[in-house]
């Protein structure tokens, strides 16, 4: 262990760059910087990485905001997954805009008409 960090610390070093590789697949380091508007050095982002160092709340935010998933699942790895294409990144960004519109409810009832539709066609 680093510089007198307990064991708690370093799974959650480890977690923490784990899921930031998974998010940054395969960008150069430079372009997260620039993704993440150069609020953090490249130094830095190898150090998230390499499970060196953990974001300040604001480049965790920051991060949230430019991948569009949750600082639950950058730090604990809940509550949210990577959307896999841009197609459903932008679904999930329709649906977060319907929930401040409250209409999620309506939008989750058609999704599984739709599913259940789509199940019985499949069986015909």
């Amino acid at each position: 262990m680093s510089r007198g960090k307990r064991p708690k610390d370093e799974i959650l070093l480890k977690n923490f760059a784990k899921r930031f590789k998974i998010l940054s697949g395969n960008l150069p380091l430079k372009k997260i910087s620039e993704k993440l508007d150069n609020i953090v050095s490249i130094q830095t982002l190898y150090g998230y990485q390499h499970g060196l160092s953990l974001p300040s709340p604001a480049v965790l935010l920051k991060i949230s905001e430019k991948f569009n998933i949750t600082i639950d699942w950058l730090l604990k790895g809940e509550h949210s997954s990577i959307p896999r294409n841009e197609r459903e990144k932008e679904f999930l960004n329709k649906f977060r805009k319907a929930e401040e519109l409250m209409v999620t409810d309506k939008i989750e009832s058609y999704c599984n008409y739709l599913i259940e539709e789509a199940k019985n066609l499949k069986e015909k």
